[in-house]
Formats: structure tokens, sequence, C-alpha cells
């Protein structure tokens, strides 16, 4: 068998020049004009359309199953790929001869003798085209102003996947062929998310597995995470692509899915589907806060302890002194990682300091229980009572003595004054009248039977006023009396009147 080059075929076009007239024969003109003398007025078209039958013959008759190199190896066909529904461009890659041009092109499937579309480029005709609509459903067009010339195929389908022959014939050369593979991809229709097991724990991998369903050829399975591509490793098995997710659980997966995404080309979007991880975690932050601060003696007040980042919820519970506080003041709600617990309460001023303690834990992971101690600050208003700190035994206080008084408060804040009032007169810081009034003492310097009376302190805070007991001082008379020719001061049993004079008490 002869060899050929690469895309050529064997044998030349006859006829297409003629021999001339006289002697030499009739050319395919000649015989025309004389078997159909009454229709010379169309000759030309007719000879146009003989000459294309007679290559179209010539083509086949001559045709070889094989096109080998010189080399021996086999022509390769050109590879183009389309996304099923796109327009796929085959491309003719055959260059004309030296100082030739195209006379006809045909595409062909495979080694089909019978052709699936024609290109004419023949003179009168150019630009003429036909396609077979059983393959192409007016799907077909030749694209001759590009390098290399291309058959378009518009919305391609499955069915239009075949290796193609291009065929060209030249006006004095002989015919080639170029070979086009088209595969047509057929994108996956959907991903399935199957779990194989949920919840899991910190760690856990394995656990999910993300099935691509069609596709053609088999899609490439990838979980995403936060926009990056954490597991692409993809197994195809049997009629889809599986991929099981390899990246160890962590409590990030409960607030940040996972996207499965399946592809097989570059031009449409992947199609995808969202999983998020069901991972048993414990609490992160557990939070004490009032509904007011300070707290208020004899105003209902919530405490609400807030625990975060348990799945499930956490379960709160309230200890007051080391015991469980009684459910029947807490309310409870829970949602996604939080839950809430919301303790209701009327304090009292012996509740200021005392320890509240709010324990969140996840009942699956006890060890991860958090805890925090939440301190009553209550305000409350003052407590006032008047004492007398000198003399120790001031039924002994005596003219020209000293007075001491202190106003004891209990209060929450502490109180803002304190005033002294003697028979309800206030006292003031005096000290040329010997009147010395420092926060909450009372100082009465050289006292004398004016000083006798009922005392009392009123201290203050902004949560109100609280005046104290009622004090009585009773100043005693002293007399001077000699005694073997010396003064002694004599205390007397009385109190002194406005005179001087003793007041029997």
């Amino acid at each position: 068998m002869q060899r050929l080059e690469p895309g050529v075929e064997r044998g030349r076009r006859r006829g297409a020049g003629g021999g001339g007239g006289g002697g030499g024969g009739l050319g395919v003109r000649g015989s025309l004009a004389l078997f159909f003398p009454p229709y010379l007025s169309h000759l030309p078209r007719l000879l146009m359309l003989l000459q294309g039958t007679l290559l179209i013959v010539h083509a086949y008759g001559d045709y070889e199953d094989n096109y080998i190199h010189d080399t021996g190896e086999e022509v390769e066909a050109e590879e183009v790929q389309v996304v099923e529904g796109y327009n796929a461009t085959l491309p003719c890659t055959i260059n004309a001869p030296p100082h030739d041009s195209p006379l006809l092109t045909l595409w062909y499937l495979g080694e089909d003798e019978t052709p699936v579309y024609s290109y004419d480029q023949r003179l009168g005709v150019s630009g003429e085209s036909w396609a077979d609509p059983q393959v192409f459903q007016g799907r077909a067009h030749y694209l001759a102003h590009l390098s290399p010339p291309a058959m378009l195929i518009m919305r391609a389908t499955v069915d239009d996947a075949h290796i193609y022959r291009c065929r060209v014939d030249f006006h004095n050369s002989n015919s080639r062929v170029a070979w086009v593979k088209l595969e047509v991809i057929v994108p996956p229709e959907r991903v399935e998310i199957i779990p194989e097991r949920s919840p899991v724990k910190p760690g856990d991998k394995n656990d999910v597995v993300c099935r691509a369903v069609g596709g053609k050829p088999p899609a490439s399975v990838v979980w995403v995470q936060g926009g990056r591509v954490v597991d692409p490793n993809s197994t195809v098995e049997g009629d889809g692509t599986f991929n099981s997710l390899e990246v160890p659980a962590s409590r990030r997966d409960l607030s940040i899915p996972f996207i499965c995404q399946a592809s097989n080309n570059d031009v449409t979007e992947p199609v995808t589907a969202f999983y998020t991880r069901n991972v048993t975690c414990g609490p992160v932050n557990v939070k004490v806060t009032a509904s007011e601060n300070p707290l208020v003696e004899g105003r209902e007040a919530e405490i609400t302890c807030r625990a975060t980042g348990s799945n499930p919820p956490a379960v709160i519970t309230w200890y007051r002194e080391g015991r469980t506080m009684d459910a029947q003041d807490i309310n409870v709600t829970r949602q996604d990682t939080e839950t809430v617990s919301v303790l209701s309460l009327v304090p009292a001023r012996q509740h200021h300091g005392l320890q509240l303690l709010c324990r969140a834990e996840n009942p699956s992971l006890p060890l991860a229980a958090l805890e925090q101690i939440f301190v009553l600050n209550v305000a409350y208003r003052p407590k006032a009572e008047l004492r007398v700190e000198w003399p120790q035994d001031f039924d002994l206080l005596t003219e020209g003595g000293d007075l001491f008084l202190e106003c004891m408060v209990e209060s929450n804040p502490e109180p803002y004054k304190i005033k002294f009032f003697h028979d309800g007169h206030e006292l003031v810081h005096n000290v040329s009248k010997k009147i010395l009034v420092t926060k909450a003492s009372l100082a009465l310097q050289e006292v004398s039977r004016h000083t006798s009376g009922r005392y009392q302190c009123l201290a203050s805070n902004v949560e109100g006023d609280a005046l104290s007991n009622n004090l009585t001082i009773a100043v005693k008379c002293a007399k001077t009396v000699s005694v073997a020719g010396a003064a002694m001061l004599q205390l007397l049993g009385t109190h002194c009147d406005d005179e001087g004079q003793a007041e029997r008490t």
C-alpha cells in the first residue's frame, strides 16, 4: 500500500480543467453540453453540481481507513471539549497547498462515507452550506473566516460527542483530511450530604460524606470552609464521586459551615451543598450580671447568668452558700449554643456581700464546666446609733470635763453626711465654743451645766436619712469644801441649776 503524507488523500480530481477542444477529447463541460442541449443556459450551474458529485465519488472511492505518518505513527485527532448546552467550535486544521485554495469542505462522523455537513467554495456558489437535519437540527454553521476555519455546533448535546473528519478538496491539489474529537462535558446534577454519625466530639473525622450525582466525566468533589479548600480528596466509585470529610472536628465548625462543591469543568458554577457539623463542646464563657447595680433593698431585681459556646446549650445551676437555689425563682431559655438563666429576688440589707455561684456545664462533657461567683451589692438606707465614747461612765460627767460622742452608722453606700443635734438644735463645728465635729464624732470640751440635754445624730446616704436614738446627758455639779485647811472638790449627786446651785436628781 502506498504511504501518504498525513492528512493527504491519494488521487487527483479529474475533469476540473478539461482538455480543451478537438482531438483532446471532451472535458466535463463538453460532455454535459452534448447530453443536455435544451439546458445550455443552465450549464454553469449543472457543472458545479456535477463537479461536486464527482469530488465526493472520487474522495470515497479512494479513501483509506488509516492515515499514517512517514514515521509509521497514526495521525492523532485534535481534541475539543465543550460543556453541554454551550457552543462547540471544531477546527478544520488543514493548510492549503501553495498557489491553491479550497474548493469544497465536507464533514463526516468518524469513518462514515456519508457527509453530515458541506461548505461549498466554488465559483458562483461560494458560501453555500448544507447540514444533515437529523444530526444537527439546524445548529451547525461553518466559520470560514477563522484561521483555521471551523464548524460551529450551537448548544451542544451529548449526541454531538463524536470523532469528526474534516475533508477539504482543492482546485489543483489532493484532498486533505483532519480529525477532531469532540467531548461533551455533562456537569453533575447535584451533590448529596450523607452524615455517617452526629454529633461528634472535637477531633473526630470521616463523619460525613459528600456524593456527586451525575456528570460526565466524573466530577471532582471538594470540601470548602471559610472560603478555603480544606479537603480536596475525592474517590470515584460506581456511578458517583465521593469525598469523606477528613478535617478533624472543632468548635469552629459550629459557626463556620462546610460547603461541598462538585465540578468537572471551569465554565459552569459548581453544584454545592452546605453542612454544619454538630460538634459537642463545653461552654467557653460564663458571665453573671445584675439588672441594676447596686441592687436596692426591698426592690425586686434579676440576676442573669449567660453561658455561651456549649453544644448542646449548657445546663445552668445556681448555688447560695454551697446549696442549690430554688428553681421556682429561676427562668431558663436556650438557643443555639447559649443558655440564659435569670434569678429573681428581693434583696435585703443582710444580703449585701452575699456570694452567688453560677455553674454552667455540658452533661456530655462534665469536666468542661465553668463557674462564676457574683457578690451581691445591696444599697440600703442608714441605721444610726449614738454612743458615748468618753467618759466611759458618763454618769460621772462633771462641769469642766470633756464629752465624746460617736454616731455608729450601718449603711450602703457610706453616708455622705452626719449631723449632731442637742435638744433638736444642730451642733456646728466651732473651735471657739469648744464644739468639735469630725465625720461621725462629736467632742464637747469643758462642759458646763448647759451641756446637759438630749443628743441625737442624723446619717444620710442616697437611699435616705436615719435619725439615731435619743441619748440624755446630765452634767453633775461640784462644790469646794475645806478639810483641815485644804480645798477639795466634792462631787454632788445633783444637777446644776441655772444659778449654779445644786439640784437634786
